[in-house]
């Protein structure tokens, strides 16, 4: 009753007033150091998470918390204590119908990375709540679908990495250069 509200924990993290989130397969948990509050999926409610599946979750330079959920990307408004859903969807570029959010990172530039099925995302620089796709090479000459984008890191040099089931990465002008 006074845990977390699942066992299966995805993703930790701490925000800069020290409250410890944790990501589960049913809900998003915060710790004050004395209680769990839970915030889950309301139906309804377009101010809770989309899914109650956590799968990631990042700190960017203003102690924004952002969350990737099963349906999508939101960020965390403490002065409401619900979340702002983000849509990364530009059907004029041809991006349509996301997938889960499988990683977050929030980089030394203060730029946030997405990534979402098969696609990374990047947070455009004029404008943080827009969002670029970054060109990622399908190595499967015979055009069959690429792989899903697994894990998100950044180095002590500022270089970005990303794997999938079968490729590594290393980002260079916001292209993908397999290694």
């Amino acid at each position: 009753e006074d845990g977390l509200s699942q066992s299966s924990v995805f993703a930790i993290i701490q925000d800069g007033d020290g409250f410890m989130w944790f990501g589960t397969r049913d809900g998003l948990n915060r710790f004050d150091s004395r209680r769990f509050k839970v915030y889950r999926n309301i139906k309804g409610d377009s101010t809770s998470l989309a899914s109650s599946e956590i799968n990631c979750l990042t700190i960017d330079k203003q102690n924004r918390l952002w969350v990737g959920t099963r349906l999508g990307l939101h960020l965390y408004d403490k002065v409401s204590d619900n979340f702002i859903r983000i849509s990364l969807t530009q059907a004029e570029k041809g991006y349509t119908n996301l997938e889960s959010i499988r990683g977050l990172l929030s980089d030394a530039n203060g730029r946030l990375w997405i990534l979402s099925g098969t696609r990374v995302f990047v947070s455009n620089k004029e404008n943080p709540f827009l969002f670029d796709l970054v060109d990622v090479p399908n190595p499967n000459k015979s055009g069959t679908r690429k792989s899903v984008m697994r894990n998100i890191f950044e180095d002590s040099k500022g270089n970005i990495w990303i794997s999938n089931n079968n490729h590594l990465y290393k980002v260079i002008h916001n292209t993908l250069g397999e290694i």
